[in-house]
């Protein structure tokens, strides 16, 4: 699990709490009591919400939970881990033929670098191989992207319903000017729905669009280097000639790193 997502989840609460309560007198929970108020929770939180419904079809709605939990998984796509089992794969092609991947296939897990072998091996047309790959990147990014999308209309439609929240509360507030005990509600009303919304969207919305697309960039990076990696097998390049095609993917940092792992300076 990834403790960076759990830490700066968290925390952000906590520094927003602790900047509520620090130097205020009187009992903590009294304190927090008065930035928690239900019309604004109605407002900003429900108005969002049906927004999000009404914008998504059921699958849609239902799967962000599912992408939510992706941002505390570790990352699965290490490009740097992509590297040596292409050119092992090329090794062997090399040496036994493209035939000879076929005994591979039953220990490889990823399903998208098995399909391509398969299709290497099936004697399919460089072309055709890469057409077909890239169909399914383009497929999945676009998977990715609508996933994205999803906390960015929240992140755009949470701060306008707090937006909202503050018109009602001064409307309120200006149309009981003579009544002093309705100028505290209202004005709560027309503060907190802003707060909400800015919570929402630059505390979670905001964060786990940028994290999911950040993950997408590097599942694309290592897809990429598959892609290249198997059609460079299937041209019959030298090992170390895939190596450097795919060293050229990645940046200089992990340059470096992968330098590192296989003993080099």
């Amino acid at each position: 699990m990834q403790i960076g997502s759990i830490i700066g989840l968290v925390g952000v609460f906590v520094m927003v709490c602790l900047g509520a309560l620090w130097g205020r007198p009187g009992v903590w929970y009294e304190i927090l009591g008065a930035y928690l108020d239900i019309p604004s929770t109605f407002i900003t939180i429900g108005g969002t919400t049906m927004v999000f419904i009404l914008a998504y079809t059921s699958k849609e709605y239902r799967g962000i939970f599912r992408y939510f939990r992706l941002i505390f998984s570790i990352p699965k796509f290490d490009p740097i881990a992509v590297i040596p089992t292409m050119v092992s794969l090329s090794e062997k092609a090399r040496r036994e033929g493209l035939l000879s991947l076929e005994d591979n296939l039953e220990e490889i897990t990823d399903d998208f670098l098995k399909r391509a072998l398969q299709l290497v091996i099936d004697g399919t047309d460089p072309e055709l191989v890469k057409t077909i790959m890239n169909i399914r990147n383009s497929k999945m990014e676009d998977r990715h992207n609508a996933a994205i999308s999803v906390f960015n209309m929240i992140e755009i439609r949470a701060p306008a319903f707090g937006l909202m929240g503050t018109i009602l509360g001064l409307v309120q507030l200006l149309r009981n000017l003579k009544d002093p005990g309705t100028l505290g509600p209202s004005l709560a009303v027309a503060l907190l729905t802003t707060f909400y919304g800015v919570i929402i969207a630059n505390a979670i919305a905001g964060p786990i669009q940028t994290k999911l697309a950040k993950m997408n960039d590097e599942e694309m990076l290592v897809r990429n280097l598959m892609i290249e990696g198997v059609l460079a097998i299937q041209s019959g390049d030298n090992p170390r000639i895939v190596e450097e095609k795919l060293l050229s993917f990645l940046s200089s940092a992990n340059a470096t790193q992968y330098a590192l792992s296989r003993g080099e300076k």
